[in-house]
């Protein structure tokens, strides 16, 4: 008889332990979790007339779209940028049901892909180009998984809050990522969103047996120097200081002059401390050894592109004294709409 051992021990209790923990989790049966009946899944019953023609579409307005109050005529396709647009997205079956074909695509049990860890992935394509994947939890949109429909906008000019949901983000990181190539003209947006498990995009194989298609949406957008002014709180929303963070004009200029040291074909425009303090480190006898701290700097390139990056910078700790600033690495080097410079110097 071979020796039990302390590991084999455990990883059987362990084993015995997931298998009971995974079949509670799907009554006991194991496969997909079980399907509500289509006459307990309640919202999916209240389609309207609109949303049965809308199905797997998103649909635009310049006023809000209520859920089971919608009036297409007010549906267009044609938007100034700084307008308001709002918009609906409707789905043929429930975001549950989605859970549970994802699942049966799979023929197997997936205990990390639960209802609540579903996710919406928002493809935003300006002028045939893919400018943003954007993603946001179920749970974080507010939409409950027996519904069947979810309203926001993207751009309220006379709201306190001129973004709502997280398309409106994705189109926004759509545009920064034009960077210098943000400026007016006319624009043909489409909108492509899925369903799909949070963890399933991290694993190997075909992407399209991962995810599940909700919804699609298409309109053309005028953009002029008056619709990017107004648009630009939204745009250039997270250029800022963030609250709490340390403000110190003598160390922003010692970052600056150090980015410039290590990239020289670059030229600083804001350096901005997105910490609210450096971050002490200790070795293992609890002796400190350095402190960092990140900042972020929006630059131009040798040819004019505008771009912003985290940058990371440390100071060694001697036992008696810290040294000079030195560069660390750096985090997030994309294009940024040059609007944002002069919006951050009004605003920060």
């Amino acid at each position: 008889m071979k020796n039990i051992t302390c590991k084999s021990l455990f990883l059987a209790c362990t084993s015995v332990l997931f298998v009971f923990s995974a079949k509670s989790q799907f009554d006991m049966g194991g496969g997909p979790p079980p399907e509500k009946k289509y006459e307990e899944q309640g919202e999916i019953e209240k389609f309207s007339k609109t949303q049965k023609k809308y199905q797997n579409k998103i649909v635009f307005s310049s006023s809000s779209i209520d859920k089971n109050n919608e009036d297409p005529s007010t549906f267009k396709n044609e938007f100034a940028l700084g307008d308001a647009i709002h918009y609906r997205m409707y789905w043929d079956e429930t975001i549950e049901k989605k859970a549970n074909n994802y699942v049966k695509k799979r023929q197997d049990q997936i205990f990390d892909a639960f209802y609540q860890d579903y996710t919406f992935g928002y493809f935003i394509d300006i002028n045939g180009e893919t400018k943003q994947i954007e993603s946001a939890k179920i749970n974080d949109e507010n939409i409950i998984l027996n519904s069947s429909t979810y309203g926001a906008y993207i751009f309220n000019p006379s709201s306190t809050k001129p973004y709502k949901g997280r398309l409106s983000v994705a189109l926004r990181n759509a545009f920064l990522n034009l960077g210098d190539d943000f400026k007016p003209g006319n624009y043909d947006i489409k909108i492509t969103v899925y369903v799909y498990p949070s963890a399933a995009v991290a694993e190997e194989g075909n992407k399209e047996d991962r995810i599940e298609f909700a919804c699609k949406g298409e309109f053309k957008l005028k953009v002029t120097e008056e619709g990017i002014n107004k648009y630009l709180p939204a745009l250039c929303r997270n250029v800022k200081r963030p609250a709490g963070s340390l403000e110190d004009k003598e160390l922003e200029s010692e970052i600056s002059k150090n980015f410039k040291s290590n990239f020289p074909n670059y030229t600083p425009k804001i350096v901005y401390l997105v910490s609210d303090g450096w971050t002490v480190f200790r070795n293992n006898f609890n002796q400190i050894t350095r402190k960092a701290i990140t900042a972020t700097i929006i630059y131009k390139t040798e040819s004019g592109e505008t771009k912003w990056m985290d940058y990371a910078v440390d100071k060694q700790f001697d036992g008696v004294q810290y040294g000079a600033i030195k560069y660390k690495n750096y985090y997030r080097d994309k294009p940024v709409c040059p609007q944002c410079i002069d919006y951050f110097k009004k605003n920060n």
